[in-house]
């Protein structure tokens, strides 16, 4: 297993493992595999502009394609775009946290300098009503799902 240094991503840190995520990347079990709807080619001219340039150059050091999302759905007055990748979340925030009805939730990071985006990192096993693609788990390393969502 090849892993890469540990990745910084916004308040996670990644140890990234380099060939399954590879492998996951390429994965034909997820929704938006060589999608050409159009929330996917909204996905697609729309990322350049609506991602800042610290933030592209991290998810690429995370080895995501982000011309290929796992999944891309209208969310909101946006949409929400996941991506997969594979190895061990070191450190993280809290992903989880209650509703007013004392019910769990994910709770998103919103970046200060771009309010319309917010962002979440967490184990795929924490999701399992989620499309995911076909991993076995290996050694120590797990599915993580990167999430991001953004106002039109």
């Amino acid at each position: 297993m090849k892993r890469r240094p540990t990745i910084q991503f916004l308040d996670w840190k990644i140890a990234l493992d380099l060939e399954e995520t590879a492998r996951v990347q390429s994965s034909k079990d997820v929704p938006a595999y060589n999608c050409q709807c159009e929330d996917c080619e909204t996905w697609r001219s729309r990322y350049p502009k609506v991602l800042p340039e610290n933030i592209l150059k991290q998810l690429v050091r995370l080895k995501i394609n982000i011309d290929k999302p796992s999944d891309v759905y209208k969310f909101g007055r946006g949409y929400r775009v996941s991506f997969h990748c594979v190895g061990r979340i070191l450190s993280e925030p809290s992903v989880f946290k209650l509703d007013e009805n004392g019910e769990e939730i994910r709770s998103f990071t919103a970046l200060e300098h771009a309010p319309h985006l917010s962002f979440i990192v967490h184990k795929q096993s924490k999701l399992i009503f989620q499309d995911q693609p076909c991993f076995e788990k290996v050694g120590n390393s797990e599915l993580i799902r990167v999430e991001i969502i953004f106002d039109k």
